[in-house]
């Protein structure tokens, strides 16, 4: 439960981000296609960013382990 305000924090990041894509390339959809446009944009990017955020803390533990 300690972590819910950053989920929340990188939720809200999400779609804020996927509206900025999805009006950066000014699709022509219905109102309810934009919303799912909006959230898909913003699940990639926080996709993206988790997988990386992952490797570089699994990184960090390889090397603390090859320091011993």
């Amino acid at each position: 439960m300690k972590n819910v305000g950053s989920i929340m924090f990188i939720a809200g990041l999400s779609i804020i981000v996927g509206w900025f894509i999805y009006n950066l390339l000014k699709i022509n959809v219905p109102p309810i296609l934009e919303i799912a446009i909006i959230l898909i944009f913003g699940g990639v990017i926080v996709v993206i960013v988790g997988l990386v955020y992952e490797r570089l803390k699994i990184k960090g533990k390889e090397e603390d382990i090859n320091k011993y």
